[in-house]
């Protein structure tokens, strides 16, 4: 099994290729045209910012707004305060057991356990901005401002609950313009890959010694011996490049020598040689270098989940840090942001953003699951404690403590078509949502007291906190909510729909008395660390009204259990994904029979369980994992039943089978206190029978990455989401390039992997077989169902004889990729019968044809020639040369 892959990751804006050494034609990587070219993007401020602000734009781990007085230059980062509760020597449960920061690492984005420290509670409340502002000196106050080649690409703000203070189709530019800056000198603004550059064009016979620019925030400027400007900031220094000056002469390009000059403290001009002629139009472009700053920009991934909608375009959605335009300077200390939900959409090809939508209120949003239902509507669900979260057709419009929220979006992402909170008294998570055919919503996660319960299966709190199911309809109303769980802890994490509209969810319990009926495993069997959990995983089946079990089962060994994903195929068949402690899983007809090992204090390894449709007995049941820590994090079926699973791994000895990556290269993340061990994320796909492990590879970089979901297209294409730390991740033909450096290091990214489309096969051919009265001067061309690789084709793979003329030579073009056509260097004699004779040595991918393919025709007579035999296409072996 082969899969093609291309990578965007988000906010990082520079071309790299694929750094994996060991990539095969066999697993070589499908390249998707168009994306290194994507530009950085400006956004205009349609009143979703401060006033002050025009444009806004992240470039090289900084956030950059413009205004008519100049730039202003935003870096975030966090800084430790008081009592880290990501600090194993802080983390503590109940029973006071201390959790490794490896663990905190794995726990990222989900609040795995009602006594875990939520990585993610603090965060906004330890964070530092540095603004650096740049001023034009003596500069126009009133330039006129606009922006430059319009993208498709258009954001969304749903910030806060008033509708007229939501902000859509909010444009994005290649670049922006302030004309007249100064007298007769226009300023430029746009990214050149990773980097944000600003261009002075000056005008024939303009002054360029107008051009003054003071670093308002910074401690001092100077000029380094490579003639670069040094700007020293109250955390590090930020270099500018020394300048690329010249001017276009006739249809010339002249190098003018231009240096930084220091007018004051914090200002700077330039200086020309003499070579500078002040006839001609002169551009000054300096390059300002971010990569030295302590943290990044203002955008933190949390928990990045994936959709693909019926057109096969790519939605993404999870947490990311926020920030408003800086009304203080240089230093901003605690509170400086928070983080709301992001939805981004990229379309089929891969090779651009369809929009990007902000989701969020005042205080803060946790991570988000998202599901595409079949019109294309994008239902989103997570956790938030803002007061004022965007509510629309609300189901429930009051909020207490953390609750749940339910939101749907159009196609489009720029209209809501409901939105409410969900929850009760205490802490309600929405964790995963499931959509239908017809339109309606599935969400799971856990729920407190108080929480709303409509034609429940179970009506009230079974223990201290339990999972949740609620289905809503298209429109936003409550068809049914209920309860799921024992006398103790209970949480869902995974949640799918049968055609039939039966419900599958899955999660973790620590109750005994967790309901269960038709089970595979009727008891409770838990497990060390005491005090840290204790989980057994839980899998139920709720009927289509909500209203009563098919079957719920415990599955666990004698360790924690702890499941993150269910899909179920068209059998009825439900595939968990999770990660146990345990020795003793329960294991059947597994690709590895033993837990692998894992760190003396957290041994885990990733599951993968099958369930059959009964409930009451396993299709198959494995570990996977290696010498370290693994866990499985999402999963997703086809309809004939293979299983695609995705997570992260610490181990160097991973099993992997036909790898993209298959070397191990993950590390840790400097977060002080702490390092934060995560490893790289993995990808693997399991036989319907659990009989084989039919590709399993690693992505990552040096030092940290995670797969935190996957969905399917209808063309078995693999999307894959997750976050990145690494500066090195392998990227192929990437949106936006490299990691940007985000909050904690951490960007975002979306995969695709296509199937192996298997031995190239013909299509159609021209001239048709038995085709009579082809012109002399005919071509031949063949259309094949795969991408055809060009060194295949050649005089002995495209064989053209004639019965008179025997062997006939010319040129083959292979375009667009599927048809190969053959130019004859001389026209055919008339009336001959041409033989084409296709050989196994065409390959697509590295793949040879399954089988030989001839076939042939006949030119077109003289006249008063007599009727020609007809001829039939044929199956061809190898072809053997006189």
């Amino acid at each position: 099994m082969r899969l093609y892959v291309f990578f965007a990751l988000l906010l990082a804006l520079s071309t790299v290729q694929a750094t994996t050494s060991n990539t095969t034609v066999e697993q070589r990587v499908q390249v998707t045209r168009n994306l290194t070219s994507m530009p950085l993007a400006f956004t205009e401020n349609q009143g979703q910012w401060g006033e002050q602000a025009l444009f806004r734009s992240n470039a090289g781990g900084a956030t950059m707004w413009f205004t008519t007085e100049g730039a202003v230059y935003q870096f975030t980062r966090r800084v430790p305060v008081g009592q880290d509760p990501c600090d194993p020597d802080n983390a503590k449960s109940v029973s006071g057991y201390k959790q490794p920061d490896l663990q905190t690492a794995f726990d990222r984005g989900r609040q795995t356990s009602p006594s875990a420290p939520d990585i993610m509670a603090h965060e906004p409340d330890s964070v530092e901005q540095l603004v650096i502002k740049a001023n034009f000196v003596g500069a126009n106050p009133n330039p006129t401002v606009h922006g430059q080649d319009m993208m498709e690409y258009k954001c969304n703000y749903f910030i806060g609950n008033d509708p007229n203070e939501w902000h859509t189709d909010v444009s994005n530019y290649e670049s922006i313009v302030l004309e007249e800056v100064y007298p007769g000198i226009d300023l430029k603004y746009y990214g050149n890959g990773r980097q944000m550059e600003y261009d002075f064009i000056v005008s024939p016979g303009a002054d360029f010694a107008q051009i003054e620019i003071e670093y308002e925030g910074a401690r001092s400027l100077y000029v380094n011996d490579a003639g670069e400007l040094v700007v020293e900031t109250e955390w590090n220094s930020v270099t500018e490049h020394r300048p690329i000056v010249f001017q276009v002469i006739g249809d010339k390009r002249q190098s003018i020598e231009g240096e930084y000059v220091l007018t004051d403290d914090n200002s700077f001009g330039f200086a020309l040689s003499e070579e500078y002629d002040p006839q001609y139009p002169l551009i000054i472009d300096p390059m300002l270098s971010y990569s030295t700053f302590i943290g990044g920009s203002e955008d933190d991934f949390m928990d990045v989940r994936v959709g693909v909608d019926g057109s096969g375009n790519t939605v993404i959605a999870g947490g990311t840090y926020s920030t408003d335009f800086p009304t203080q300077g240089p230093l901003q200390g605690a509170n400086a942001g928070s983080f709301d939900i992001f939805i981004t959409k990229l379309n089929a090809a891969g090779d651009g953003l369809v929009f990007s939508t902000y989701l969020g209120g005042s205080s803060t949003e946790y991570g988000a699951d998202v599901a595409i239902d079949s019109y294309g509507g994008i239902c989103v669900t997570g956790s938030t404690e803002s007061t004022d979260f965007p509510i629309l057709n609300e189901y429930q419009s009051d909020q207490d403590g953390t609750d749940a929220f339910v939101s749907k979006l159009n196609s489009s992402g720029n209209s809501i078509i409901y939105s409410t909170y969900l929850g009760g008294l205490g802490e309600d998570w929405g964790t995963c949502i499931a959509a239908d055919s017809a339109g309606n919503a599935f969400v799971t996660g856990t729920a407190d007291l108080g929480f709303p319960t409509v034609n429940a299966y179970q009506s009230v709190l079974g223990g201290e906190l339990d999972a949740f199911v609620t289905k809503f309809s298209p429109s936003g109303s409550v068809v049914y909510s209920t309860f799921l769980g024992g006398a103790d802890y209970d949480r869902g994490y995974g949640i799918d729909i049968d055609d039939a509209g039966s419900v599958y969810i899955a999660g973790m319990t620590e109750s005994d008395d967790f309901p269960t009926l038709n089970a595979y495993q009727s008891t409770y069997v838990g497990g060390p660390p005491e005090g840290w959990g204790e989980d057994d995983v839980f899998v139920t089946k709720l009927n289509a009204s909500g209203s009563g079990l098919v079957y719920s089962t415990y599955l666990g060994g004698f360790g924690l259990d702890e499941a993150f994903g269910v899909a179920v195929d068209a059998q009825g068949h439900a595939t968990v994904i999770g990660r146990t402690m345990a020795t003793d899983f329960p294991i059947e007809n597994p690709i590895q029979a033993l837990h692998a090992g894992g760190s003396t204090m957290w041994p885990y390894d990733a599951f993968v369980t099958k369930i059959d449709a009964t409930g009451s007995d396993l299709v198959y049941s494995t570990y996977l994992g290696g010498n370290d820590i693994e866990s499985g994090n999402d999963v997703a079926v086809d309809d004939g039943g293979t299983a695609y699973v995705v997570g992260q791994t610490c181990s160097s000895d991973f099993p992997t089978q036909n790898p993209y990556q298959a070397t191990y290269e993950g590390g840790q993340i400097d977060d002080p206190p702490i390092e934060w061990e995560i490893g790289d994320a993995f990808i693997a796909m399991i036989d319907p029978a659990g009989n084989e492990l039919v590709y399993s590879t690693y992505l990552g970089g040096a030092v940290g990455d995670a797969s935190t979901g996957i969905d399917l297209d209808a063309n078995g294409y693999m999307h894959v989401s997750g976050f990145t730390a690494s500066t090195g991740f392998p990227t192929v033909s990437p949106l936006f390039g490299t990691n940007s450096g985000g909050y904690h290091g951490y960007d975002a990214f979306v995969a695709r992997f296509a199937p192996d489309p298997g031995p190239p096969t013909v299509v159609s051919t021209s001239p048709a077989q038995n085709e009579l009265n082809v012109s002399v001067a005919s071509d031949i061309s063949v259309t094949f169902d795969a991408d055809i690789d060009p060194a295949s084709v050649d005089v002995t793979s495209f064989i053209v004889r004639g019965n008179w003329t025997g062997l006939y030579s010319g040129s083959y073009v292979v375009s667009p990729g599927e048809t190969v056509t053959f130019n004859p260097d001389n026209d055919f004699p008339a009336g001959e019968v041409i033989t084409v004779t296709l050989t196994t040595a065409i390959t697509s991918g590295g793949i040879p044809m399954e089988a030989g393919y001839g076939w042939s025709f006949t030119v077109v007579a003289l006249s008063g020639s007599g009727v020609f035999a007809e001829h039939s296409e044929w199956p061809v072996g190898e072809v053997v040369e006189e």
